[in-house]
């Protein structure tokens, strides 16, 4: 029998998650401020509703943990990336360096750390994680 610790992911993935999962949030806030920069009064805060709502939508029904068509681990990860990595440079074109850059970061450290530790469990125990 197995310590209950060894069905729990190892810190390296945690951080790697959670840096995914603020970079997603960072995603509709990039979306939504870049509708309102790119168009001025009522519609451009209908197109950021609105580019907001597609992204939610389309994370729904591809990348979410439960999708109901989940797409191969690589398009899971393209498309993931397309979606923030676009976002995020929408908003450094319009001039949100910070929040795009930040976003993009958080991204790109996040997956590699996430599927590095799911590709070699032995990887986060190198950094401190447990057997």
């Amino acid at each position: 029998m197995t310590a209950p610790s060894a069905h729990l992911p190892g810190p390296v993935k945690l951080v790697g998650a959670g840096l995914v999962f603020m970079a997603e949030m960072g995603m509709y806030v990039c979306l939504g401020l870049s509708g309102i920069e790119l168009i001025d009064g009522v519609w451009g805060w209908v197109l950021g509703v609105a580019m907001v709502l597609v992204a939610i939508g389309i994370w729904a029904m591809f990348l979410a943990p439960r999708a109901p068509r989940p797409p191969s681990i690589a398009g899971l990860i393209v498309l993931r990336l397309a979606l923030v990595l676009f976002a995020a440079g929408l908003m450094i074109w319009l001039g949100g360096y910070w929040l795009g850059g930040a976003t993009a970061a958080a991204m790109l450290i996040g997956t590699v750390l996430a599927r590095g530790a799911e590709r070699d469990p032995g990887w986060g125990q190198a950094m401190g994680g447990k057997p």
